[in-house]
């Protein structure tokens, strides 16, 4: 019972496809930091007083005016539990989202617990703001990544915009999740990177794109969509 969770560990090259990937759950006691993360939906259950290092959780949207938590879905439940279990453990929560942000004092902050931290513009700003300045030379210790967008992303662009290139593999690194997570590691070379994820996205994708009547765009986006996603 868990969102499952892929750790990657940061000494192999991102872009070796060939690497081993731990499938995991965050009850799992796998990491030091996975180890001090139990799964917990009441942050009062725990206090400290020491904080143990930053971490970030990386989502792809804020629901700011959704009226209530179902209108928000499954996922942001799952994202906002582990919020709450990272404060809980100790940690210090740097919030950053694949979408822009507006200034912090407008956002409805209610689900997360008392200093979680959020910052103001685009995915990339949010990062300007929050590496050199909150975390300064402090290594983060942990990148919380949800990746559970893309067949949506991709699905948007062939079915409603109609766009006339959707089945062509974007550039390696311009995938929002793939910048972040660029960005962090190279503010802290040793972070560990754990990767959440709703779906096997290359098997979702074939039934959403059944409404798409493009067989060979549909089955070359599968290729490297595929590819990608590991």
């Amino acid at each position: 019972g868990g969102a499952a969770a892929r750790v990657d560990d940061n000494n192999n090259n991102s872009n070796n496809n060939n690497k081993s990937l731990d499938v995991v759950v965050l009850r799992d006691e796998d990491d030091d930091v996975l180890d001090d993360v139990q799964t917990r939906t009441n942050a009062s259950s725990s206090t400290t007083t020491t904080m143990k290092g930053d971490v970030i959780v990386a989502f792809y949207k804020l629901f700011n005016n959704a009226r209530s938590s179902g209108e928000k879905g499954g996922m942001f439940a799952r994202m906002a539990q582990v919020v709450h279990a990272l404060a809980a453990a100790g940690f210090r929560v740097h919030f950053i989202c694949h979408c822009d942000m507006v200034p912090p004092r407008e956002i409805d902050a209610s689900w997360a617990p008392p200093g979680t931290r959020f910052y103001e513009g685009s995915t990339d700003m949010q990062l300007d703001q929050m590496l050199p300045y909150s975390c300064g030379r402090n290594s983060v210790r942990a990148l919380f990544l949800f990746v559970t967008s893309l067949t949506v992303d991709v699905h948007y662009r062939a079915a409603v915009k109609h766009a006339k290139l959707w089945w062509k593999e974007p550039r390696l690194g311009t995938l929002l999740s793939e910048r972040v997570a660029k960005r962090v590691e190279d503010h802290s070379p040793g972070v560990k990177r754990i990767v959440l994820t709703d779906d096997v996205h290359y098997l979702r994708a074939r039934q959403a794109f059944s409404d798409v009547k493009e067989p060979v765009h549909v089955e070359y986006m599968l290729a490297w969509l595929k590819r990608r996603e590991f």
